[in-house]
């Protein structure tokens, strides 16, 4: 009989990782994948994967290149941002908003624009009820100069919108 410890360890070795991304992301021999094909791979690795495909709508894609850049892609890698905020919108909402949650606990009192509006990103793209609760939190935390520009703007309306 396996013991709850083994299977918890189990699950934590086969989870996905960046590097599950990134399989999904490199280009493959005779690669005909469409964008909903590799929405779909990216989907699969389910909630596990969320904090690699976070970081890349932030613009912070650490996880997938490597300093001889010498892989090759799947893509535009400058459009993966917009990919991984859909890939995000497919999962279910509630880890991924436990995951804006920290990434904005993480940031601090002043969080960044680019965590926040990767979040209202990510909210629009998830059409939730739940995310209301985080909607007006990052409302909350964005600076009044910050309201005032008009691609902050769209992106809480967008999210409003979504919710």
């Amino acid at each position: 009989m396996i013991s709850l410890a083994t299977l918890l360890c189990l699950q934590a070795l086969l989870a996905p990782t960046g590097e599950d991304v990134r399989g999904v992301l490199l280009l493959r021999e005779d690669d005909a994948r469409t964008k909903q094909e590799v929405l779909t791979e990216l989907g699969q690795l389910g909630p596990a994967s969320i904090d690699t495909l976070f970081g890349l709508t932030v613009g912070e894609p650490d996880a997938l290149f490597r300093p001889d850049g010498q892989d090759r892609w799947w893509g535009r890698p400058d459009r993966y941002p917009e990919l991984a905020t859909e890939a995000l919108g497919a999962l279910p909402p509630q880890p991924v908003l436990e995951h804006i949650a920290e990434s904005l606990n993480a940031a601090g009192q002043g969080s960044s624009l680019e965590v926040r509006l990767a979040g209202l990103r990510v909210l629009a793209e998830l059409g939730s009820a739940q995310a209301v609760g985080t909607l007006f939190r990052i409302a909350r935390e964005t600076p009044d100069r910050e309201l005032g520009s008009p691609i902050v703007r769209g992106a809480f309306a967008r999210a409003l919108l979504a919710t």
